[in-house]
């Protein structure tokens, strides 16, 4: 069977089609033009309907599945989308719509299917809505289908032209686009029993491409779409609380107070985990519950804050080494966090080896710029906590 490559990276894509009924050429070649993310949402929309054990969608439904798709990386991330791609305009204009702001929602935790769900039953009587829906259209549905009908939309209405992988087909059903999208039997088959793979190669060629758009921000492929949960912090916070439990002096570096636990504190991500999406050791701090939601996915200052940060690290990692927790040779409970600090780019025997000043100066090189990008990214700087009332029993 024969096996269908990409041009642009070089990956194995797609198995052949014994049929000969499907041009697994034709589809390999969907991506190969990428300016803007419409082509990889369209796609994904698809395949949700594929998935669903449809052959055929209202193209409005398919339509707002690109914007609930969007809506995550968009405004929770405030990605780069590029600069001919216009949805990052849509979907802010969504957000401050007085109807859909009366409903509360927390547009960040916003999940996918909750955003699809409202969408469904508001679009056809929202003006905003509708008007989106139309400029959509106008781009995607007839360019989508390039390798088959070229520039030549008109050849996407009412027919399968050239065995294409989808028609428009004229429906009364839709009361806007007038049009729903009918898979090619020819493919439906073939896209159900590779439909993962499609899938996957499709978020790949969408994070490459957001990548580009987006320099130096970390994990994109993990700001695509909403998480179900986040990874615990357990050994994280029992690595803190040894070291706190032994450390006469310990303060938090935002209030500049003892913690009002020593047993139950948060642990706070320094350059906020909506950003970072990772729980590296060297951007934790522990910091009372009450402080923490006061932060939330703010950005410190850096000015005020980064010094305390880097000298609570300093004695952190010194009192882990000397406990020999950091020893590779051994077997330790903490021994995960050897690969966090060997992210700074030293051994841990040269970390060892620095200074105070030279350890923070290694922590500010690796933790400044990524601050930046958050900061250019539109995170905003909290720079006066609230005060918490410590009243002891």
């Amino acid at each position: 069977m024969a096996t269908f490559f990409s041009a642009q990276v070089g990956l194995k894509i797609l198995p052949g089609d014994p049929t000969g009924q499907v041009e697994v050429e034709k589809l390999t070649a969907l991506f190969n033009s990428r300016s803007s993310t419409y082509k990889f949402f369209f796609c994904l929309s698809l395949l949700d309907v594929i998935d669903e054990g449809k052959d055929r969608e209202k193209l409005s439904l398919i339509l707002l599945k690109i914007l609930a798709k969007a809506w995550y990386p968009l405004i929770k991330f405030n990605l780069s989308f590029g600069t001919w791609d216009s949805l990052k305009e849509m979907v802010a204009k969504l957000q401050d719509d007085p109807l859909i702001k009366s409903q509360g929602f927390n547009f960040e935790s916003l999940s996918e299917q909750k955003l699809y769900q409202y969408l469904t039953k508001i679009y056809s009587a929202h003006p905003l809505l509708i008007k989106e829906l139309k400029t959509l259209n106008r781009y995607v549905p007839t360019r989508f289908l390039s390798p088959w009908i070229g520039q030549n939309s008109n050849l996407a209405y009412d027919i399968f032209y050239d065995n294409a992988l989808y028609g428009l087909f004229a429906t009364p059903h839709d009361p806007i686009l007038n049009y729903e999208v009918v898979i090619n039997p020819n493919y439906l088959l073939y896209l159900r029993a590779h439909s993962k793979l499609i899938r996957n190669y499709t978020f790949y060629l969408l994070t490459t491409f957001l990548e580009k758009q987006n320099p130096q921000v970390p994990n994109i492929a993990l700001k695509l779409i909403h998480p179900q949960s986040r990874e615990s912090l357990t050994k994280e916070t029992n690595f803190f609380k040894e070291f706190i439990e032994n450390c006469k002096d310990f303060t938090c570096i935002y209030t500049k107070q003892k913690l009002l636990s020593q047993d139950k504190f948060a642990l706070d991500h320094f350059i906020p985990w909506s950003f970072c999406f990772s729980n590296t050791i060297w951007n934790l701090t522990p910091i009372d519950v009450s402080t923490n939601s006061q932060k939330s996915d703010y950005l410190p200052s850096l000015e005020e804050y980064l010094d305390p940060l880097c000298e609570q690290h300093y004695d952190l990692f010194h009192y882990h080494l000397e406990k020999k927790h950091l020893d590779l040779k051994a077997t330790s409970k903490f021994s995960k966090f050897v690969d966090d600090y060997l992210q700074l780019g030293l051994s841990i025997e040269d970390l060892a080896s620095l200074n105070k000043l030279d350890f923070a100066k290694c922590l500010n090189d690796h933790l400044a710029p990524a601050y930046q990008v958050a900061k250019n990214h539109g995170f905003k700087i909290w720079t006066k906590p609230i005060k918490v009332e410590y009243v002891r029993a």
